[in-house]
Order: structure tokens, then C-alpha cells, then sequence
């Protein structure tokens, strides 16, 4: 009995989830927004998808191999894209395997948000003379300078009481 009602709970309990993933370079450009609404199809079928955009090519940090077609594919470059869904923590399972029956994908990854990673943080803006290390460090030798200055004027004026 408790094990059902702990069942049901996680059913209710829906998650909040990141999706990652990309799209093999192969595909034509016009042709990559019908794959990624067969991913959204796919997470869809067992969640909410919140948001996600279109996938854009870039450049892989290492080349990665795909079996398609019998025969490895290795690849230096694919599309990757990402989308937010909403889902319960039993469902993973579900769009894991709906993901993985997909040839296009390169490969994907599913991270657990929070609903508080999701808000827009109230971040200090940062001015460009905060951003500008060269700067700091110019007025960092601005301000050594007239210290020097400034201790040398002193240095004069003792000496000129001593001597009187």
C-alpha cells in the first residue's frame, strides 16, 4: 500500500528538466528545425516542453563517432540545441528511451533544473569600467604615481624645515 502511494506521489511530483543535445551535421540547415520538433515531439509525449529554440551548428571540442547505417560516422561539427520541459521523475525513463530510437541525435543530455534557476537573476549590471582589467590597472599606476609625487613633496618640505 505505501509502496502505491509513493508511486502516485512521484506522478504528481513533476520536475523541472534541461534538455541538451545535438543534432548530426548531416542534415540540411532548412531540414533542422523539422528534427528538432521531432525531439520536442518526442520529450512531448511523456512531459511539457516550456521552451526551446531552433539548433545551430558549431564546432565540436573533439570529434565524435555515431553508428548510422551499419558503419561508424565520425564527426567534427553538429547542431545543437536545448529545451526546458516539465515531466515526472518516473517519465525519465520514457523520453531517454524516445530520444535514444532517434538516428539523428549525435548524442543529448538531460540535466534536473529547479523552478529557481529558471527566474531571471537580479544581477548587478557590470559597466565597462568594471569589465576593463587594462583600465584598473591604469588607474591602479595613476594612483602609485601621485603617492610618489605626493611623498616626495613631503620629503621636500621636511627637509626645508629641518634646514631652517
Amino acid at each position: 500500500m505505501e509502496k502505491e502511494e509513493k508511486e502516485g506521489q512521484n506522478e504528481k511530483e513533476a520536475g523541472i528538466y534541461e534538455l541538451g543535445f545535438l543534432l548530426v551535421p548531416t542534415i540540411p540547415e532548412e531540414k533542422t528545425g523539422e528534427e528538432v520538433s521531432k525531439v520536442k515531439d518526442a520529450v512531448g509525449e511523456s512531459g511539457l516542453v516550456i521552451s526551446g529554440g531552433d539548433a545551430a551548428m558549431i564546432t565540436l571540442a573533439y570529434p565524435m563517432t555515431k553508428a548510422l547505417g551499419g558503419k561508424n560516422s565520425t564527426f567534427a561539427s553538429g547542431y545543437f540545441g536545448s529545451l526546458i520541459f516539465q515531466t515526472g521523475s518516473d517519465s525519465i525513463d520514457a523520453v531517454k528511451a524516445a530520444l535514444t530510437k532517434n538516428d539523428r541525435l549525435l548524442r543529448f543530455l538531460i540535466i534536473k533544473r529547479t523552478k529557481e534557476s529558471l527566474l531571471p537573476s537580479a544581477r548587478k549590471p557590470i559597466s565597462a569600467k568594471e569589465k576593463d582589467p587594462v583600465g584598473e590597472k591604469t588607474k591602479d599606476a595613476q594612483t602609485s604615481i601621485q603617492r610618489a609625487v605626493h611623498e616626495e613633496e613631503i620629503d621636500k618640505a621636511v627637509e626645508e624645515l629641518i634646514a631652517q
